[in-house]
């Protein structure tokens, strides 16, 4: 191969043989033909510096680690650290940086998709500016994503803002789930629990999707005085402390007026969420992932949490523990009431253009 019909030049085994002062620790599983484009890739930018590569390999199996032990024998800057039952880029990372003496670390993939010309600049301004850590990455100036296709684009950019994805996941945890109970389920609930006939409980539900449908734009005025995240406050407070109160009046309602009383009471809190729930969400992400960020993590929370409320509450029933679900929607709600609690007003401090 071409790295090995080369020989060290004079000048570079002399670096080589001293202290290196630049280490890269480079992750590898299965990167076997990868090995000598990296190495060649890496020697023609880091001319001049005395630097060293450390590949921790994963006890590849398409012989990664004896393709390094190879170069190995006749470069002294290759050096090949395999782990044996032990899996994972952070603490493969981590393992190659005790690994080496050098005063600066560098860490890269194997897949060739780092520029590795961006090194000796890195290098020189961990050396000049008063900083400890120097990151290079495809979403700064001056940053790209080759000719990677729009597909993986958007992938990488979702994984970009990984807090954010997690963030929509816990924001509708508990607003998805208490919004099945008291719409889809509740429907149900009327009849197998309460005890009214199905006609009466259709009509109660769908009176109170009408007015649920009315108080949105009102509670959407009102997130603009107060704030959104006051209003998912609310949300998450009201419905942690009366979801399991208003499901056992519910349960023992014994008139349509008192039963409608009931649920419009329960979706007047839940619209303190999902009047703002879409806004806020958006307001996570910049422009460019916007659309797959809110989506992508809220049809999970959604498919996770409210899509399967009412198997839940069926589930429950069957085993004659019907309360219990009232305690799941609660727990849920908590969770969500502590991303709130954590989550800044987004309409102050998003991403979102004003």
């Amino acid at each position: 191969m071409q790295y090995e019909a080369k020989s060290i030049d004079p000048a570079a085994m002399a670096l080589a043989l001293q202290a290196p002062e630049l280490t890269l620790v480079v992750p590898t599983l299965n990167e076997r033909g990868n090995i000598e484009p990296f190495l060649e890739l890496v020697g023609s930018v880091l001319e001049g510096i005395a630097w060293e590569v450390i590949f921790v390999d994963d006890d590849s199996r398409d012989g990664t680690a004896a393709a390094v032990r190879a170069v190995a024998r006749r470069d002294p800057r290759v050096r090949c650290l395999q782990r044996i039952g032990r899996r994972g880029l952070s603490t493969a990372c981590i393992e190659g940086v005790l690994a080496s003496a050098a005063p600066y670390v560098a860490v890269m993939d194997a897949d060739l998709q780092h520029d590795e010309r961006l090194l000796p600049r890195m290098l020189a301004t961990l050396k000049r500016e008063p900083c400890d850590l120097v990151v290079g990455s495809r979403y700064v100036a001056g940053g790209g994503l080759g000719q990677w296709d729009k597909g993986r684009a958007r992938i990488s950019g979702l994984l970009a803002h990984p807090r954010e994805v997690l963030t929509v996941i816990g924001l509708t945890m508990g607003g998805t789930v208490s919004f099945y109970t008291f719409t889809i389920y509740a429907q149900k609930f009327l009849v197998t629990t309460t005890g009214f006939s199905p006609a009466t409980a259709t009509a109660i539900a769908a009176l109170s999707l009408v007015v649920f449908t009315l108080l949105q734009p009102v509670m959407g005025w009102l997130s603009d005085l107060v704030g959104r995240r006051a209003m998912l406050l609310a949300f998450g407070v009201l419905g942690t402390l009366l979801t399991v109160p208003l499901m056992k009046a519910l349960g023992s309602a014994t008139t349509p007026s008192g039963a409608f009383a009931l649920i419009m009471t329960a979706l007047l809190i839940v619209s303190a969420y999902t009047a703002v729930s879409a806004v806020v969400k958006a307001e996570l992400f910049p422009t460019e992932i916007r659309a797959l960020g809110v989506a992508l993590p809220y049809a999970v929370a959604v498919a996770l949490f409210g899509g399967t409320a009412e198997y839940i509450a069926y589930w429950l029933r069957a085993a004659a523990h019907e309360e219990w679900f009232y305690w799941y929607v609660t727990a849920c709600t908590a969770v969500s009431l502590v991303v709130y609690y954590f989550t800044p007003d987004t309409r102050r401090h998003g991403k979102m253009p004003a």
